[in-house]
């Protein structure tokens, strides 16, 4: 008899409510620890979606000149700009009516329409310019963080770029099938911090 099985679970209590959840994800996808394939990892992480490289490789487009393009203004004044392998998004706010922000996609050397995003105060205080952050730098970023945080076989998932209480901060995020972590730098690229998660 499992563990599981010996619990005394009380009708209506939360405790059979997750009784339930755990049960049914079990029956419905199977347990599978420890037995993530490579092609299950890389469709996780947005590996093999689209045809760029957008990590900052020779050939990576310049995804500020390519957003400004789309949003008819420049500078952009972002919110946040995440990147992965392969696409893009920026929240920026609307050059046109500054009370707003739209999130935009870059994938497959497109960038999509505009997609609005919610906002609950003044947005001034999270903003900043996007021309700032020397995105020419993120495999120097990639080089150090994995340098720094020494995590066996580590992929480069995706980077935040993102305004906190101490300022800009561009966080590059590796992933392996055992651990993950960050590292954190500022708009010239000099690391700020490195954690594993």
């Amino acid at each position: 008899m499992s563990a599981m099985s010996r619990v005394a679970v009380r009708p209506g209590s939360g405790l059979q409510a997750l009784v339930l959840v755990v049960a049914s994800g079990i029956a419905a996808g199977g347990c599978s620890a420890g037995t993530t394939s490579k092609e299950d990892f890389e469709a996780e992480w947005g590996f093999g979606i689209g045809t760029e490289d957008l990590f900052g490789g020779a050939d990576s487009p310049d995804l500020v000149k390519e957003f400004a393009a789309k949003l008819g203004a420049r500078p952009i004044r972002a919110k946040s700009l995440t990147i992965y392998p392969s696409y893009a998004v920026l929240e920026a706010q609307d050059p046109k009516k500054r009370d707003n922000v739209d999130s935009y996609t870059h994938r497959d050397g497109t960038v999509g329409s505009a997609v609005p995003v919610r906002v609950t105060s003044s947005i001034e205080a999270a903003l900043f310019t996007l021309d700032d952050v020397a995105l020419e730098k993120l495999p120097d970023m990639f080089a150090k963080g994995r340098e720094e945080l020494r995590i066996e076989d580590a992929r480069s998932t995706h980077v935040v770029v993102h305004k906190v209480l101490g300022g800009v901060r561009v966080c590059a995020h590796f992933s392996s099938q055992r651990r993950s972590g960050s590292a954190c730098f500022d708009t010239k690229g000099k690391l700020i911090n490195a954690d594993k998660h």
